[in-house]
């Protein structure tokens, strides 16, 4: 006996269906072209609509616009040489972000963003972070900002999210940031500002797969990326950017201010910083997160190459393949601070250079396990190659680095290696320059650590090998 799916024709019928349906979404994503069809960008936007793309022919547009059409692709003819979108606004940025799924911006189809207010308080480009994800938004397509140059004379932000980002695919790549004038584009080349997401509590990200990848950062003053709080469930690929400060001793390429967490996945690799205070910052990694800082290069820092305090509750931090030269008076070329309870940290295969205290800085490994290998180690008379302070229960390794270059100690390791645990500081060369000493340990092997002390090479100390 036939049921209703079973008669003739049915099947038929059901594909004449989905065609149909699938002709109309088709025919309802328009093409808006400017000047074509509207004269303002704006007056596309307010026509557009869910799903449209508007096409922004060559020429300078004077205008704030408002993208709050979802799904809307807003792109130039002609790339961002040739279409320019400036204004000065006093109360918003010149480019507002407020709907789910919006692309700005493409290969060779960016846009010139220009605030024209010198020392202005607004963004070039701000997200309303609400309204492009959770909560406001639910299943989100990806937001992409690409392939644009934005502008201004000593200006706020390049790019600004007001609030968390959440449940969303974020992608900024591509873009440049420079200045019209003054000493440097922006305070902060891009913002991520934060909010209360749930229980989760403030956060810049909850639930993200962030990509901030290719973008060029010229002459930035406080920050190039900047991460106001923590991380939550987030993976984010922090790569190949090139970030300049604009003045000596003054600023962080990159800069993370709160907690990493709950088994969120950070790489920030291959990007190149010079010109700062800080190289890259980041302040803590918790409960099961992974963070990479490999391949980068830094150069000219006044203080800090690579600076990251806790690795806690089963995280895991790798600081590998990196170039890290200071301006001859930095204080750290790698600064690491408490690794506790299960958690692994590596930092291998360095080239560290030109710092004045110490190239490797490690405070306090607890239940945890971590290494130090195959690291390149140039001070410039500086007061230690390595400094360790503090081990407890911990499986260390120290093997098979060059240390030149300080005043006192190649390796100085202060207060106890201590409560079980095994540590290796084997097949290393320190070469001094005849003041200093080789190897110290300032304190006791206390409560049963196998300390193992061989095949090393220590030439040009002053009192101790």
């Amino acid at each position: 006996m036939m049921n209703e799916r079973t008669k003739p024709g049915y099947f038929n019928y059901v594909a004449a269906l989905v065609a149909t349906l699938a002709m109309t979404t088709i025919a309802s994503a328009a093409t808006i072209t400017v000047p074509g069809d509207f004269a303002t960008i704006q007056g596309a936007i307010n026509a557009a609509v869910d799903g449209d793309t508007i096409l922004v022919s060559n020429g300078s547009y004077n205008e704030t616009i408002d993208i709050n059409v979802p799904n809307l692709t807003v792109l130039s003819v002609n790339g961002r040489s040739n279409c320019q979108i400036t204004d000065n606004p006093a109360a918003s940025a010149v480019v507002t972000i407020s709907a789910p799924g919006v692309t700005f911006g493409a290969q060779a189809q960016g846009f010139e963003v220009v605030h024209e207010t010198a020392n202005t308080a607004q963004a070039c480009l701000e997200i309303d972070s609400a309204n492009v994800g959770f909560p406001g938004v639910n299943n989100a397509n990806p937001l992409t900002i690409a392939y644009n140059r934005f502008m201004a004379n000593q200006g706020d932000a390049g790019i600004y999210s007001n609030a968390a980002l959440a449940e969303l695919e974020v992608n900024i790549d591509n873009n440049i940031f420079q200045k019209t004038g003054g000493s440097y584009c922006f305070h902060d080349a891009i913002h991520f500002n934060a909010s209360a997401v749930g229980s989760a509590g403030n956060a810049s990200f909850y639930t993200v797969d962030l990509s901030i990848q290719n973008n060029l950062i010229e002459e930035f003053d406080d920050y190039g990326v900047y991460v106001d709080d923590d991380w939550y469930t987030t993976n984010a690929t922090i790569a190949n950017n090139e970030m300049t400060g604009a003045a000596a001793g003054v600023g962080y390429g990159l800069y993370s201010s709160d907690y990493i967490y709950d088994y969120s996945n950070v790489s920030i690799v291959n990007n190149d910083i010079s010109v700062c205070s800080y190289g890259i910052y980041v302040y803590y990694a918790e409960n099961g997160a992974t963070v990479h800082i490999d391949n980068n290069t830094i150069t000219d820092f006044g203080d800090y190459g690579i600076y990251h305090e806790y690795v806690k509750y089963g995280s895991d931090l790798t600081v590998n393949g990196n170039t890290i030269t200071g301006d001859g008076s930095a204080d750290y070329g790698v600064y690491i601070y408490e690794l506790d309870e299960g958690c692994t940290a590596q930092v291998n295969g360095n080239t560290i250079s030109n710092v004045d205290y110490a190239p490797i800085y490690w405070e306090y490994i607890y239940y945890s396990m971590g290494e130090v290998n195959n690291n390149e180690i140039t001070g410039n008379s500086s007061d230690y190659g390595v400094y360790f302070y503090y081990f407890e229960a911990s499986l260390f390794e120290m093997l098979n680095n060059n240390v030149s270059g300080y005043d006192n100690y190649g390796l100085y390791f202060d207060d106890y290696i201590e409560a079980g645990g095994e540590a290796h500081f084997s097949g290393n060369t320190f070469e001094g320059d005849g003041t200093g000493d080789g190897m110290y340990f300032s304190d006791y092997f206390y409560y049963g650590p196998r300390v193992y002390i061989e095949n090393n090479t220590i030439t040009e100390f002053d009192s101790y090998g």
